[in-house]
């Protein structure tokens, strides 16, 4: 047994029966065109649409990262070695003013 497909019996048809078979290939081909093109341009846009916010997410998500542990390493970096020089800068001022304080109680007691 065939197939029936409409454009098989065409030939055997009279004209009013081509014109609803007009109609019904027309019908036919308007829908899977219709369907092939709204699957492919949804898989197209999906696909697309994907790529484009995963690339831009990602780009976004990476500078953001980057901007915020750089921001993170130098405050801390930088309040580190401010606290630290500051302290020994302190610390070795007071250090030289007790130097300067026990050498010169040295010279006054040898001198006395």
């Amino acid at each position: 047994m065939q197939r029936y497909h409409p454009l098989h019996r065409c030939r055997v048809l009279q004209d009013g029966q081509r014109v609803y078979v007009s109609a019904y290939v027309s019908a036919y081909v308007s829908a899977h065109v219709s369907a092939y093109v709204s699957v492919y341009v949804s898989a197209y846009v999906s696909v697309y649409v994907s790529a484009y916010v995963s690339a831009h997410v990602s780009a976004y998500v990476s500078v953001y990262v980057s901007a915020y542990v750089s921001a993170y390493v130098s405050a801390h970096v930088s309040a580190y070695v401010s606290v630290y020089v500051s302290a020994h800068v302190s610390a070795y001022g007071r250090s030289y003013d007790v130097n300067l304080i026990l050498l010169t109680c040295d010279i006054m007691f040898l001198t006395v």
